[in-house]
């Protein structure tokens, strides 16, 4: 498994500079990029650390998720 499974990023390169004219301070063709937390991901992320039953997760998931 990715251990980075719950923050992928997406570089753009110059795509949505230059569709929205997105410009630095020195006129060139802004970059963008893009990171995404989808509760999908974390969702997944927790029953591969943890296991399938929340009742058997770390005190420490169960009060921070408040299960």
């Amino acid at each position: 498994m990715q251990r980075d499974l719950c923050r992928p990023k997406e570089p753009h390169p110059d795509h949505f500079g230059l569709v929205w004219n997105l410009r630095r301070a020195d006129g060139e063709v802004a970059h963008t990029g893009c990171v995404a937390f989808g509760m999908d991901r974390l969702a997944v992320a927790m029953f591969c650390v943890h296991g399938l039953e929340p009742v058997r997760w770390p005190e420490s998931a169960r009060r921070a998720l408040r299960l």
